[in-house]
């Protein structure tokens, strides 16, 4: 059984994972209340999170990722499995939410940023690194 790793992020935003989750194309489940994560054979686990994304939409041997609030920081958290902290999920969001952050960004300085057709990774298993691309104009 795969340990749970919590990752920080300095993220604030629930709207910036949920951007980031949806321009991957991920299915994931939104929470109000947090829910319990299940570990790749599907038992329980004691980890709690408000986002998710089942193992199923992960891989085959997967556990459920999460997002949980800290409320504590003011800033969310990934809870990952040691097994799928090297996936290439976990890589391809850490990239997209960049660049999320980086297009509000670019918003607040009255900026266009756009990402370049075709350059956000859709094959989500898919163990080859591609660099997201971005159009930048006033």
């Amino acid at each position: 059984m795969s340990e749970y790793l919590t990752m920080k992020l300095d993220i604030e935003d629930k709207e910036d994972i949920v951007a980031a989750l949806e321009k991957i194309g991920i299915p994931f489940e939104t929470h109000d209340t947090a829910v319990n994560l299940h570990g790749y054979q599907g038992d329980t686990r004691k980890q709690t999170a408000e986002i998710v994304i089942r193992r199923q939409h992960i891989g085959g041997a997967s556990n459920d990722l999460g997002f949980k609030w800290n409320g504590e920081t003011k800033k969310w958290e990934m809870i990952v499995s040691d097994y799928d902290n090297h996936s290439p999920l976990v890589k391809t969001f850490e990239q997209v939410v960049t660049v999320v952050m980086l297009q509000r960004a670019c918003e607040d300085s009255m900026r266009t940023c756009e990402i370049v057709s075709g350059s956000i990774p859709t094959n989500i298993k898919s163990t080859t690194q591609q660099p997201i691309r971005l159009r930048i104009t006033r």
